[in-house]
C-alpha cells in the first residue's frame, strides 16, 4: 500500500504489518519529534522508499490534473468505453501541452 502523510498513523502501520502488507508513507513531522523525544525507547523508525513515493506523487498529480475536467470528474458517460475514450483524449491533450 502506498499512501501519503494523511495515513500515515501508527495503528495504520501496525495495522498493514498484521495484515503483512507492504506499507509506504512518508513519515509526519510530529512523529519525528514524537519519536526524537522519546529517545531509545521509541523504536526504530519505519522504513521508507522515497522512489516509490515519488511515482505515487506523479500518478496522484495526473489523477488531480483529470479531474480538472468536469466531464471525467463527474462521469456523465454511461458507457465504459466512452469514458475510457474520454480518458484517453484528455491524456492526449494534455502530454501534447
Amino acid at each position: 500500500m502506498i499512501a501519503d502523510k494523511a495515513y500515515s498513523r501508527p495503528a495504520t502501520r501496525h495495522a498493514m504489518r498484521t495484515k503483512r502488507t507492504r506499507f509506504v508513507s512518508p513519515e509526519p513531522d510530529d512523529q519525528i519529534a514524537r519519536r526524537a523525544a522519546n529517545g531509545s525507547r521509541s523504536g526504530r523508525p519505519p522504513t521508507f522508499d522515497a522512489e516509490t513515493d515519488q511515482q505515487r506523487t506523479v500518478a496522484e498529480r495526473c489523477v488531480n490534473r483529470l479531474e480538472q475536467l468536469r466531464d471525467l470528474a463527474t462521469r456523465y458517460t454511461n458507457c465504459a468505453a466512452c469514458y475510457r475514450a474520454e480518458l484517453t483524449i484528455a491524456a492526449i491533450i494534455f502530454w501534447l501541452r
